[in-house]
């Protein structure tokens, strides 16, 4: 049997860091503060809504690679940073060898695709079995 009578001696005090000035701080206050911490050492939070389907999908993928799901999306948007440097690069390489104005808004236009082609997306969800 447990020897309670430690438990009941222990001084009661209240739980939780101590309050940084004469009271608690709020949640919000809290929050404040991390995103303070955050912006003194260069990092961000962003708060981005997504609707279900896309949430379902992000977090198949993060369990199928053991990761979670601000990992995948940091990875993801760590990609598309990428793709956006090589598209500049080329397009600015074009111009200095003198293409025109619409050939190079073409090749960055065929880079960056910002439509996808109809059926990508259901043809990813069969190669991922989802």
């Amino acid at each position: 049997m447990k020897d309670e009578s430690n438990i009941q001696n222990l001084p009661k005090g209240k739980r939780g860091p101590k309050p940084i000035g004469e009271r608690p701080l709020t949640p919000s206050e809290r929050k404040k503060r991390s995103r303070e911490n955050l912006a003194i050492k260069g990092d961000a939070e962003f708060m981005v809504r997504l609707d279900r389907g896309t949430v379902n999908i992000l977090d198949q993928i993060a369990d199928a690679n053991e990761i979670n799901r601000s990992q995948l999306i940091a990875g993801l948007l760590d990609m598309a940073l990428a793709k956006l440097a090589l598209a500049i690069a080329e397009v600015e390489a074009l111009k200095e060898n003198g293409a025109s104005e619409h050939e190079v808004s073409e090749r960055l236009r065929t880079h960056l695709g910002a439509t996808p082609p109809m059926g990508l997306l259901e043809k990813y969800k069969v190669v991922r079995g989802l």
